[in-house]
């Protein structure tokens, strides 16, 4: 997915082969850490404030990076 802008109520799906082997982790601007779950199902429930927040998902060793932006 891209670094696109989203409302402040925001669901978005990760898909992957195996499922329950992620663990995604969103980080604000000042690098704290605001979200962590090991996955479950490919669908993710996130609302916080405005703002910019940086994504993680990570599957054993490959790790995948992104910019979110909500307003």
């Amino acid at each position: 997915w891209s670094s696109d802008v989203y409302s402040s109520d925001l669901k978005f799906v990760i898909r992957n082969n195996n499922p329950g082997d992620e663990t995604v982790r969103i980080f604000d601007t000042l690098g704290q850490e605001v979200y962590s779950e090991k996955l479950k199902s490919g669908t993710i429930s996130f609302m916080h404030p405005s703002g910019v927040y940086y994504v993680e998902v990570s599957e054993g060793e490959n790790v995948f990076m992104q910019k979110l932006v909500i307003e």
